[in-house]
């Protein structure tokens, strides 16, 4: 009877144990999914930025430098162009960069335009991310207003880029990118 007393005690304590073990290893799983999570948005965003305070001149392009488009799903979209995918950024090749919620996540996808189409284009997939807003910044007399500073959910002028940009990807706070170096200066 002792014996079989015994052996209860310790499966039970046995099981336990198992649990434990395997709660602690689901818990170190997420907690490693949550940093790489963080991580890719991190270098997500600091691409964004240097690709936004690079971009070309609008005197060496024929599209619109900027557009913003909202879906039917409520995400917005952004198309944008910039001389900084490559290094040294803000010289070479203009690349068209775009940021689209589809139904596997964040795309930020860049393409080379022009005569370098034949260059393989870039694309980073943020799964985790089924939200995006996308706001630019209007400073007094860019697309013809009298506001000083504006958030705009779309931008009008084909031949300018915004002072800013503001991004929100999912949950995270808004992050706001400088377009240009010496327009944030200024204010």
């Amino acid at each position: 009877m002792e014996l079989m007393i015994a052996l209860t005690i310790t499966a039970l304590i046995a099981t336990l144990a198992a649990a434990a073990l395997h709660a602690g290893m689901d818990v170190r799983a997420r907690v490693q999914e949550h940093r790489m999570t963080v991580d890719a948005e991190a270098r997500a965003a600091s691409w964004l930025g240097v690709m936004l305070r690079h971009p070309p001149a609008a005197s060496a392009v024929d599209e619109a430098m900027f557009a913003i488009t909202h879906g039917s799903d409520g995400n917005a979209a952004v198309t944008f162009l910039s001389q900084g995918v490559e290094t040294p950024a803000g010289t070479g090749t203009i690349w068209r960069v775009s940021l689209t919620v589809r139904r596997d996540g964040l795309h930020i996808t860049a393409a080379p335009t022009g005569v370098a189409r034949a260059r393989v284009p870039l694309e980073t997939v943020l799964p985790h991310v089924r939200q995006l807003d996308v706001e630019a910044l209007e400073t007094a007399g860019q697309t013809g207003g009298a506001g000083s500073f504006t958030w705009r959910a779309d931008w009008p002028v084909l031949r300018s880029m915004p002072s800013a940009v503001r991004i929100t990807m999912g949950n995270r706070l808004p992050e706001v990118f400088p377009v240009s170096p010496l327009t944030m200066a200024a204010r």
